[in-house]
């Protein structure tokens, strides 16, 4: 269960962050097209061909809450035991 989450999390909401986070420091999303309403839709687009290209930002971008998420379980565990 919690890696289907942390999986939709890093299929839907992570690419979305990715895209306002440029949109807000770099501007217009360099494949997008010239109305701003397809720029994070082709984001989405460029993004899944990454995935079955397998280009490495987008695997980490996917897998990148639920090694977050790992990490932070395997601190905790650390804490518990000193």
């Amino acid at each position: 269960m919690t890696f289907g989450l942390a999986f939709l999390l890093g299929l839907i909401v992570m690419p979305a962050l990715v895209y306002l986070a440029g949109r807000y420091t770099l501007g217009a999303y360099a494949h997008g097209t010239v109305q701003e309403t397809h720029g994070v839709f082709s984001l989405f687009l460029d993004f899944f061909k990454g995935l079955v290209e397998p280009r490495p930002s987008c695997w980490v971008v996917l897998l990148g809450p639920f090694v977050f998420l790992t990490f932070v379980r395997l601190c905790r565990l650390i804490l518990r035991k000193v």
